[in-house]
Protein backbone atom coordinates (compact mmCIF):
# COMPACT_ATOMS: atom_id res chain seq x y z
CA UNK A 1 0.00 0.00 0.00
CA UNK A 2 1.41 3.35 -0.97
CA UNK A 3 1.09 6.16 1.51
CA UNK A 4 1.06 9.70 0.31
CA UNK A 5 4.17 11.57 1.31
CA UNK A 6 4.53 15.14 2.42
CA UNK A 7 4.80 17.81 -0.24
CA UNK A 8 8.43 18.57 -0.96
CA UNK A 9 9.75 22.05 -1.60
CA UNK A 10 10.75 21.18 -5.12
CA UNK A 11 7.07 20.82 -6.06
CA UNK A 12 6.12 23.68 -8.39
CA UNK A 13 3.18 25.97 -7.78
CA UNK A 14 0.49 25.99 -10.47
CA UNK A 15 0.02 29.71 -9.87
CA UNK A 16 3.72 30.40 -10.47
CA UNK A 17 3.68 28.23 -13.61
CA UNK A 18 0.68 30.08 -15.07
CA UNK A 19 2.17 33.47 -14.19
CA UNK A 20 5.43 32.62 -15.95
CA UNK A 21 3.65 31.33 -19.03
CA UNK A 22 1.35 34.36 -19.12
CA UNK A 23 4.30 36.78 -18.98
CA UNK A 24 6.03 34.81 -21.74
CA UNK A 25 2.92 34.99 -23.95
CA UNK A 26 2.58 38.76 -23.33
CA UNK A 27 6.20 39.25 -24.40
CA UNK A 28 5.66 37.17 -27.54
CA UNK A 29 2.50 39.16 -28.31
CA UNK A 30 4.39 42.44 -28.01
CA UNK A 31 7.10 41.10 -30.32
CA UNK A 32 4.48 39.88 -32.82
CA UNK A 33 2.73 43.25 -32.81
CA UNK A 34 6.04 44.97 -33.51
CA UNK A 35 6.80 42.65 -36.43
CA UNK A 36 3.29 43.07 -37.88
CA UNK A 37 3.52 46.86 -37.50
CA UNK A 38 6.83 46.95 -39.40
CA UNK A 39 5.47 44.70 -42.17
CA UNK A 40 2.35 46.86 -42.48
CA UNK A 41 4.23 50.18 -42.60
CA UNK A 42 6.89 49.00 -45.06
CA UNK A 43 4.87 46.77 -47.37
CA UNK A 44 1.11 46.78 -46.94
CA UNK A 45 0.53 50.49 -46.40
CA UNK A 46 2.07 51.66 -49.74
CA UNK A 47 0.02 49.04 -51.58
CA UNK A 48 -3.22 49.98 -49.79
CA UNK A 49 -2.62 53.69 -50.39
CA UNK A 50 -2.47 53.05 -54.12
CA UNK A 51 -5.76 51.17 -53.98
CA UNK A 52 -7.44 53.94 -52.03
CA UNK A 53 -6.40 56.54 -54.63
CA UNK A 54 -8.89 54.98 -57.04
CA UNK A 55 -11.66 56.38 -54.84
CA UNK A 56 -9.98 59.74 -54.32
CA UNK A 57 -9.72 59.16 -50.58
CA UNK A 58 -6.88 61.27 -49.34
CA UNK A 59 -5.19 60.34 -46.06
CA UNK A 60 -3.22 63.40 -45.09
CA UNK A 61 -0.62 63.91 -42.37
CA UNK A 62 -0.80 60.19 -41.70
CA UNK A 63 2.00 59.87 -39.18
CA UNK A 64 0.78 62.60 -36.87
CA UNK A 65 -2.67 61.14 -36.18
CA UNK A 66 -3.67 59.87 -32.76
CA UNK A 67 -4.23 56.40 -34.16
CA UNK A 68 -1.64 54.10 -35.68
CA UNK A 69 -1.32 53.71 -39.43
CA UNK A 70 -2.82 50.27 -39.31
CA UNK A 71 -5.83 51.43 -37.31
CA UNK A 72 -6.46 54.39 -39.63
CA UNK A 73 -6.35 52.22 -42.73
CA UNK A 74 -8.73 49.69 -41.20
CA UNK A 75 -11.08 52.52 -40.23
CA UNK A 76 -11.02 53.90 -43.77
CA UNK A 77 -11.74 50.45 -45.20
CA UNK A 78 -14.68 50.04 -42.86
CA UNK A 79 -16.08 53.44 -43.88
CA UNK A 80 -15.69 52.67 -47.58
CA UNK A 81 -17.42 49.28 -47.20
CA UNK A 82 -20.32 50.85 -45.25
CA UNK A 83 -20.73 53.72 -47.73
CA UNK A 84 -20.72 51.32 -50.67
CA UNK A 85 -23.69 49.46 -49.24
CA UNK A 86 -25.83 52.58 -48.65
CA UNK A 87 -28.04 54.38 -51.20
CA UNK A 88 -26.41 57.35 -52.88
CA UNK A 89 -28.26 60.05 -50.87
CA UNK A 90 -27.42 58.38 -47.54
CA UNK A 91 -23.87 57.78 -48.65
CA UNK A 92 -23.39 61.48 -49.43
CA UNK A 93 -24.93 62.48 -46.09
CA UNK A 94 -22.67 60.09 -44.16
CA UNK A 95 -19.59 61.47 -45.97
CA UNK A 96 -20.48 65.02 -44.92
CA UNK A 97 -21.07 63.98 -41.27
CA UNK A 98 -17.87 61.99 -41.13
CA UNK A 99 -15.80 64.86 -42.61
CA UNK A 100 -17.21 67.38 -40.13
CA UNK A 101 -16.86 65.24 -37.02
CA UNK A 102 -13.57 63.39 -37.41
CA UNK A 103 -11.52 64.84 -40.25
CA UNK A 104 -9.46 67.02 -37.94
CA UNK A 105 -8.73 64.10 -35.61
CA UNK A 106 -7.80 61.48 -38.16
CA UNK A 107 -6.59 63.84 -40.91
CA UNK A 108 -8.73 61.92 -43.40
CA UNK A 109 -10.46 63.57 -46.35
CA UNK A 110 -13.09 61.57 -48.18
CA UNK A 111 -13.96 62.02 -51.83
CA UNK A 112 -15.33 58.68 -52.92
CA UNK A 113 -16.19 59.32 -56.52
CA UNK A 114 -15.55 56.12 -58.39
CA UNK A 115 -13.06 56.73 -61.23
CA UNK A 116 -14.52 56.38 -64.72
CA UNK A 117 -11.82 53.89 -65.74
CA UNK A 118 -13.41 51.20 -63.52
CA UNK A 119 -16.16 50.94 -66.07
CA UNK A 120 -19.27 48.94 -65.30
CA UNK A 121 -21.08 48.75 -61.91
CA UNK A 122 -20.00 45.12 -61.62
CA UNK A 123 -16.36 46.17 -61.50
CA UNK A 124 -17.23 48.78 -58.91
CA UNK A 125 -18.85 46.11 -56.73
CA UNK A 126 -15.85 43.82 -57.21
CA UNK A 127 -13.62 46.71 -56.20
CA UNK A 128 -15.52 47.20 -52.95
CA UNK A 129 -15.61 43.44 -52.36
CA UNK A 130 -11.83 43.39 -52.73
CA UNK A 131 -11.53 46.19 -50.18
CA UNK A 132 -13.78 44.26 -47.78
CA UNK A 133 -11.68 41.11 -48.29
CA UNK A 134 -8.52 43.15 -47.71
CA UNK A 135 -10.04 44.50 -44.49
CA UNK A 136 -10.83 40.98 -43.28
CA UNK A 137 -7.30 39.80 -44.11
CA UNK A 138 -5.74 42.70 -42.24
CA UNK A 139 -8.08 42.13 -39.29
CA UNK A 140 -7.16 38.43 -39.27
CA UNK A 141 -3.44 39.25 -39.32
CA UNK A 142 -3.91 41.65 -36.42
CA UNK A 143 -5.91 39.14 -34.36
CA UNK A 144 -3.78 36.10 -35.31
CA UNK A 145 -1.16 36.56 -32.51
CA UNK A 146 -3.94 36.89 -29.94
CA UNK A 147 -5.70 33.79 -31.24
CA UNK A 148 -2.43 31.83 -31.19
CA UNK A 149 -1.64 33.12 -27.69
CA UNK A 150 -5.11 32.19 -26.41
CA UNK A 151 -4.86 28.69 -27.90
CA UNK A 152 -1.32 28.20 -26.55
CA UNK A 153 -2.27 29.39 -23.06
CA UNK A 154 -5.40 27.25 -23.12
CA UNK A 155 -3.36 24.21 -24.11
CA UNK A 156 -0.88 24.86 -21.29
CA UNK A 157 -3.68 25.19 -18.75
CA UNK A 158 -5.42 22.12 -20.15
CA UNK A 159 -2.26 20.05 -19.90
CA UNK A 160 -1.55 21.15 -16.35
CA UNK A 161 -5.12 21.10 -15.05
CA UNK A 162 -7.15 18.58 -17.04
CA UNK A 163 -4.55 15.81 -16.65
CA UNK A 164 -4.55 15.79 -12.82
CA UNK A 165 -8.32 16.38 -12.70
CA UNK A 166 -8.88 13.43 -15.05
CA UNK A 167 -6.70 11.20 -12.85
CA UNK A 168 -8.48 12.39 -9.71
CA UNK A 169 -11.87 11.75 -11.32
CA UNK A 170 -10.76 8.30 -12.45
CA UNK A 171 -9.48 7.52 -8.96
CA UNK A 172 -12.77 8.61 -7.36
CA UNK A 173 -14.70 6.47 -9.82
CA UNK A 174 -12.58 3.46 -8.87
CA UNK A 175 -13.11 4.15 -5.16
CA UNK A 176 -16.87 4.49 -5.72
CA UNK A 177 -16.76 1.07 -7.41
CA UNK A 178 -15.32 -0.41 -4.22
CA UNK A 179 -11.64 -0.46 -5.24
CA UNK A 180 -10.47 1.07 -1.96
CA UNK A 181 -6.83 0.16 -2.59
CA UNK A 182 -6.68 2.79 -5.37
CA UNK A 183 -3.79 5.23 -4.96
CA UNK A 184 -2.72 8.15 -7.18
CA UNK A 185 0.97 8.46 -8.03
CA UNK A 186 1.16 11.24 -10.65
CA UNK A 187 3.62 14.12 -10.22
CA UNK A 188 2.46 17.66 -10.94
CA UNK A 189 2.29 21.14 -9.43
CA UNK A 190 1.94 21.90 -5.74
CA UNK A 191 -1.84 22.40 -5.63
CA UNK A 192 -2.66 19.09 -7.32
CA UNK A 193 -0.09 17.25 -5.20
CA UNK A 194 -2.07 18.44 -2.17
CA UNK A 195 -5.25 17.10 -3.77
CA UNK A 196 -3.48 13.84 -4.68
CA UNK A 197 -2.20 13.36 -1.13
CA UNK A 198 -5.60 14.20 0.33
CA UNK A 199 -7.24 11.68 -2.01
CA UNK A 200 -4.73 8.99 -1.04
CA UNK A 201 -5.27 9.69 2.66
CA UNK A 202 -9.04 9.55 2.15
CA UNK A 203 -8.81 6.27 0.21
CA UNK A 204 -6.48 4.80 2.81
CA UNK A 205 -8.85 5.82 5.62
CA UNK A 206 -11.82 4.35 3.74
CA UNK A 207 -9.89 1.13 3.17
CA UNK A 208 -8.98 0.97 6.85
CA UNK A 209 -12.59 1.70 7.86
CA UNK A 210 -13.77 -1.11 5.60
CA UNK A 211 -11.25 -3.49 7.17
CA UNK A 212 -12.29 -2.35 10.64
CA UNK A 213 -15.93 -2.92 9.73
CA UNK A 214 -15.15 -6.45 8.58
CA UNK A 215 -13.09 -7.03 11.73
CA UNK A 216 -15.94 -5.74 13.93
CA UNK A 217 -18.40 -7.98 12.10
CA UNK A 218 -16.11 -10.98 12.57
CA UNK A 219 -15.70 -10.17 16.26
CA UNK A 220 -19.44 -9.80 16.60
CA UNK A 221 -19.99 -13.21 15.06
CA UNK A 222 -17.26 -14.69 17.25
CA UNK A 223 -18.79 -13.03 20.31
CA UNK A 224 -22.22 -14.49 19.57
CA UNK A 225 -20.67 -17.90 18.95
CA UNK A 226 -18.75 -17.76 22.23
CA UNK A 227 -21.84 -16.62 24.14
CA UNK A 228 -23.80 -19.53 22.69
CA UNK A 229 -20.96 -21.91 23.62
CA UNK A 230 -20.60 -20.63 27.19
CA UNK A 231 -24.35 -20.68 27.80
CA UNK A 232 -24.99 -24.01 26.15
CA UNK A 233 -22.60 -25.95 28.38
CA UNK A 234 -24.26 -25.14 31.73
CA UNK A 235 -27.74 -25.33 30.21
CA UNK A 236 -26.97 -28.82 28.89
CA UNK A 237 -25.72 -29.87 32.34
CA UNK A 238 -28.76 -28.39 34.10
CA UNK A 239 -31.14 -30.01 31.61
CA UNK A 240 -29.45 -33.42 31.93
CA UNK A 241 -29.36 -33.41 35.71
CA UNK A 242 -32.94 -32.13 35.99
CA UNK A 243 -34.18 -34.82 33.58
CA UNK A 244 -32.40 -37.51 35.59
CA UNK A 245 -34.01 -36.28 38.80
CA UNK A 246 -37.49 -36.01 37.28
CA UNK A 247 -37.31 -39.46 35.69
CA UNK A 248 -36.27 -40.98 39.01
CA UNK A 249 -32.94 -42.21 37.68
CA UNK A 250 -31.12 -40.95 40.79
CA UNK A 251 -31.75 -43.43 43.61
CA UNK A 252 -29.18 -42.35 46.15
CA UNK A 253 -30.02 -39.31 48.29
CA UNK A 254 -26.34 -38.33 48.29
CA UNK A 255 -26.30 -38.47 44.49
CA UNK A 256 -29.49 -36.43 44.36
CA UNK A 257 -27.90 -33.72 46.50
CA UNK A 258 -24.83 -33.81 44.26
CA UNK A 259 -26.99 -33.29 41.18
CA UNK A 260 -28.87 -30.43 42.82
CA UNK A 261 -25.61 -28.76 43.85
CA UNK A 262 -24.37 -29.10 40.26
CA UNK A 263 -27.57 -27.49 38.98
CA UNK A 264 -27.11 -24.64 41.46
CA UNK A 265 -23.44 -24.13 40.46
CA UNK A 266 -24.25 -24.09 36.78
CA UNK A 267 -27.12 -21.65 37.39
CA UNK A 268 -24.78 -19.33 39.28
CA UNK A 269 -22.26 -19.67 36.46
CA UNK A 270 -24.91 -18.63 33.91
CA UNK A 271 -25.97 -15.72 36.11
CA UNK A 272 -22.34 -14.58 36.36
CA UNK A 273 -21.87 -14.80 32.62
CA UNK A 274 -25.08 -12.88 31.90
CA UNK A 275 -24.08 -10.15 34.36
CA UNK A 276 -20.67 -9.84 32.71
CA UNK A 277 -22.31 -9.60 29.31
CA UNK A 278 -24.59 -6.89 30.68
CA UNK A 279 -21.62 -4.93 32.03
CA UNK A 280 -19.69 -5.34 28.76
CA UNK A 281 -22.59 -4.05 26.66
CA UNK A 282 -23.47 -1.30 29.16
CA UNK A 283 -20.06 0.34 28.79
CA UNK A 284 -20.73 0.93 25.08
CA UNK A 285 -24.36 1.93 25.46
CA UNK A 286 -25.55 5.44 24.63
CA UNK A 287 -25.87 7.65 27.69
CA UNK A 288 -23.59 5.65 29.95
CA UNK A 289 -21.09 7.80 31.82
CA UNK A 290 -18.67 7.23 34.65
CA UNK A 291 -19.59 8.59 38.09
CA UNK A 292 -16.17 10.01 38.92
CA UNK A 293 -15.07 11.33 42.30
CA UNK A 294 -11.71 12.15 43.87
CA UNK A 295 -10.45 9.06 45.68
CA UNK A 296 -7.23 7.82 47.23
CA UNK A 297 -6.03 5.11 44.81
CA UNK A 298 -3.65 3.71 47.41
CA UNK A 299 -6.53 3.16 49.85
CA UNK A 300 -8.75 1.76 47.07
CA UNK A 301 -6.05 -0.82 46.25
CA UNK A 302 -5.69 -1.83 49.88
CA UNK A 303 -9.48 -2.22 50.25
CA UNK A 304 -9.73 -4.57 47.26
CA UNK A 305 -6.74 -6.63 48.42
CA UNK A 306 -8.35 -6.98 51.86
CA UNK A 307 -11.60 -8.25 50.33
CA UNK A 308 -9.71 -11.08 48.61
CA UNK A 309 -7.18 -11.76 51.37
CA UNK A 310 -8.90 -15.01 52.40
CA UNK A 311 -8.73 -16.29 48.82
CA UNK A 312 -4.99 -15.54 48.72
CA UNK A 313 -4.53 -17.44 51.98
CA UNK A 314 -6.56 -20.41 50.73
CA UNK A 315 -4.14 -20.83 47.79
CA UNK A 316 -1.16 -20.11 50.06
CA UNK A 317 -0.13 -17.18 47.90
CA UNK A 318 2.33 -14.56 49.07
CA UNK A 319 1.39 -10.91 48.57
CA UNK A 320 4.11 -8.32 48.02
CA UNK A 321 2.65 -4.80 48.29
CA UNK A 322 4.51 -1.66 47.31
CA UNK A 323 1.85 1.00 47.90
CA UNK A 324 2.60 4.54 49.15
CA UNK A 325 1.39 5.47 52.63
CA UNK A 326 0.53 8.98 51.50
CA UNK A 327 -2.66 9.61 49.55
CA UNK A 328 -2.64 9.32 45.74
CA UNK A 329 -5.79 11.27 44.84
CA UNK A 330 -7.38 10.76 41.44
CA UNK A 331 -10.86 11.13 40.00
CA UNK A 332 -12.26 7.66 39.28
CA UNK A 333 -15.56 5.81 39.29
CA UNK A 334 -15.29 3.84 42.54
CA UNK A 335 -17.49 0.93 41.42
CA UNK A 336 -16.05 0.52 37.92
CA UNK A 337 -12.41 1.02 38.92
CA UNK A 338 -12.80 -1.39 41.83
CA UNK A 339 -14.15 -3.93 39.32
CA UNK A 340 -10.95 -3.53 37.30
CA UNK A 341 -8.68 -4.14 40.30
CA UNK A 342 -10.82 -7.03 41.57
CA UNK A 343 -10.74 -8.69 38.15
CA UNK A 344 -6.94 -8.52 37.93
CA UNK A 345 -6.54 -9.85 41.49
CA UNK A 346 -9.08 -12.64 40.91
CA UNK A 347 -7.24 -13.68 37.75
CA UNK A 348 -3.98 -13.83 39.70
CA UNK A 349 -5.66 -16.13 42.25
CA UNK A 350 -7.62 -18.25 39.79
CA UNK A 351 -5.05 -18.92 37.11
CA UNK A 352 -1.87 -19.45 39.14
CA UNK A 353 -0.70 -22.43 41.15
CA UNK A 354 -0.58 -22.51 44.93
CA UNK A 355 2.30 -20.70 46.55
CA UNK A 356 2.68 -18.13 43.77
CA UNK A 357 3.98 -14.65 44.55
CA UNK A 358 1.65 -11.76 43.61
CA UNK A 359 3.18 -8.28 43.51
CA UNK A 360 1.00 -5.17 43.70
CA UNK A 361 2.64 -1.79 43.11
CA UNK A 362 1.48 1.81 42.90
CA UNK A 363 3.85 4.61 42.02
CA UNK A 364 3.61 8.15 40.70
CA UNK A 365 5.94 9.75 38.17
CA UNK A 366 5.04 11.35 34.87
CA UNK A 367 1.88 9.30 35.24
CA UNK A 368 0.23 7.01 37.77
CA UNK A 369 1.00 3.30 37.36
CA UNK A 370 -0.65 0.36 39.05
CA UNK A 371 1.11 -2.99 38.49
CA UNK A 372 -0.38 -6.37 39.39
CA UNK A 373 2.21 -9.05 38.61
CA UNK A 374 2.88 -12.66 39.54
CA UNK A 375 5.46 -15.41 39.05
CA UNK A 376 2.89 -18.06 38.21
CA UNK A 377 1.94 -19.69 34.91
CA UNK A 378 2.85 -17.54 31.87
CA UNK A 379 0.20 -16.64 29.29
CA UNK A 380 0.44 -18.58 26.02
CA UNK A 381 1.99 -16.70 23.11
CA UNK A 382 -0.98 -17.57 20.89
CA UNK A 383 -3.35 -15.40 22.97
CA UNK A 384 -1.02 -12.63 24.21
CA UNK A 385 -1.98 -10.31 21.35
CA UNK A 386 -5.71 -10.95 21.84
CA UNK A 387 -5.89 -11.16 25.63
CA UNK A 388 -8.16 -8.11 25.96
CA UNK A 389 -10.63 -9.22 23.29
CA UNK A 390 -14.01 -10.64 24.41
CA UNK A 391 -14.08 -14.36 25.22
CA UNK A 392 -10.35 -14.81 24.68
CA UNK A 393 -9.13 -17.36 27.23
CA UNK A 394 -6.95 -20.40 27.22
CA UNK A 395 -8.68 -23.76 26.73
CA UNK A 396 -7.85 -24.74 30.31
CA UNK A 397 -9.56 -21.61 31.64
CA UNK A 398 -12.70 -22.23 29.64
CA UNK A 399 -12.94 -25.96 30.29
CA UNK A 400 -11.83 -26.27 33.89
CA UNK A 401 -11.68 -22.93 35.66
CA UNK A 402 -14.86 -21.26 34.46
CA UNK A 403 -13.14 -18.24 32.87
CA UNK A 404 -15.56 -16.15 30.83
CA UNK A 405 -13.00 -14.18 28.83
CA UNK A 406 -14.97 -10.97 29.42
CA UNK A 407 -13.30 -9.67 32.57
CA UNK A 408 -10.18 -8.27 30.92
CA UNK A 409 -12.20 -6.78 28.05
CA UNK A 410 -14.38 -4.93 30.56
CA UNK A 411 -11.33 -3.88 32.60
CA UNK A 412 -9.54 -2.38 29.60
CA UNK A 413 -12.68 -0.51 28.51
CA UNK A 414 -13.10 0.99 31.97
CA UNK A 415 -9.47 2.12 32.17
CA UNK A 416 -9.66 3.67 28.70
CA UNK A 417 -12.84 5.52 29.73
CA UNK A 418 -10.77 6.98 32.59
CA UNK A 419 -8.29 8.30 30.02
CA UNK A 420 -5.66 5.65 30.71
CA UNK A 421 -4.66 2.26 29.37
CA UNK A 422 -4.31 -1.34 30.51
CA UNK A 423 -1.55 -3.43 28.96
CA UNK A 424 0.04 -6.83 29.48
CA UNK A 425 3.77 -7.09 30.13
CA UNK A 426 4.59 -10.75 29.45
CA UNK A 427 8.35 -10.44 29.37
CA UNK A 428 9.63 -12.97 31.93
CA UNK A 429 12.19 -11.63 34.44
CA UNK A 430 13.42 -12.39 37.94
CA UNK A 431 10.40 -10.75 39.60
CA UNK A 432 7.44 -12.02 37.58
CA UNK A 433 6.31 -14.00 34.54
CA UNK A 434 3.52 -11.58 33.63
CA UNK A 435 2.23 -8.22 34.76
CA UNK A 436 -0.89 -6.19 34.07
CA UNK A 437 -0.08 -2.47 34.08
CA UNK A 438 -2.67 0.30 34.48
CA UNK A 439 -1.46 3.73 33.36
CA UNK A 440 -3.38 6.90 34.24
CA UNK A 441 -2.38 10.38 33.00
CA UNK A 442 -1.76 13.08 35.56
Amino acid sequence: MRKSGKIKRKDKSLKQFLNRRFILIILLLALSEGVISVLFSEFLYPFISKLLVFTDIKITNFSSGVLSNMTQVILVLIIICILSLLPSYLSEAMKVIFQRVSADVLQIRLDTKIPEQLGSPILVQLYYFGLLLLFLIILFVILLPYLVAALAFGRMVSKKVEGPIHRLTKGMEQVSEGKLDTRLTFETEHEFIQMRNTFNEMAEQMEQNAKDKIEIENRKNTLLSDIAHDLKTPITTISGYATALIDGLVKSPEKEVQYLEAIKAKSLRMDELIMLLFEYVKLDSVGFALSREKLDLAELLRENIALLYTDFETKKMEINMDIPTEAVNYEVDRIQFSRVIANLLNNAIRYNPEGSLVTIKLFVGDCIKIVIADNGAPIGEEIVGHIFEPFVTGDESRNTKSGSGLGLSIAKKVVIMHGGDLVLDHEINDEYTKAFVITLPI
